[in-house]
């Protein structure tokens, strides 16, 4: 079913994709991967909100998962919460030190976050 939701927002049919990956959740409603997947296509149709709500439950599952909280960055940045999502991209860095244009990212939510660079 992941892979057929993925295969459909893909395709441009997120609210498709989202709905099947809605069913699957009933029956596995704490799966953090199901989560962080519906999470990636509800930010794909423009529904952050949505999104930061699937990370949250994904996160309480799996606290240390820097995939996740690279998402929360993107999504909190979507619903313009700066200092949000400049500590979530703090947190995917903690998990991992070695995220690919890690200080060019960071430096861009600071940026966003207080106003200049460090």
């Amino acid at each position: 079913m992941v892979k057929d939701s993925l295969e459909q927002a893909q395709k441009g049919e997120v609210d498709r994709a989202e709905h099947q990956l809605s069913a699957t959740l009933t029956m596995q409603p704490d799966n953090a991967f199901l989560r962080r997947q519906r999470a990636a296509i509800r930010l794909l149709g423009n529904d952050p909100t949505g999104a930061v709500q699937d990370i949250g439950i994904s996160l309480n599952e799996d606290p240390r998962d820097p995939t996740a909280w690279m998402m929360l960055a993107e999504a909190q940045e979507k619903l313009h919460h700066s200092d949000l999502a400049l500590h979530a991209f703090e947190e995917a860095i903690s998990c991992t030190p070695y995220l690919p244009d890690k200080d060019k990212r960071l430096a861009h939510y600071k940026q966003r976050a207080l106003g200049r660079e460090d």
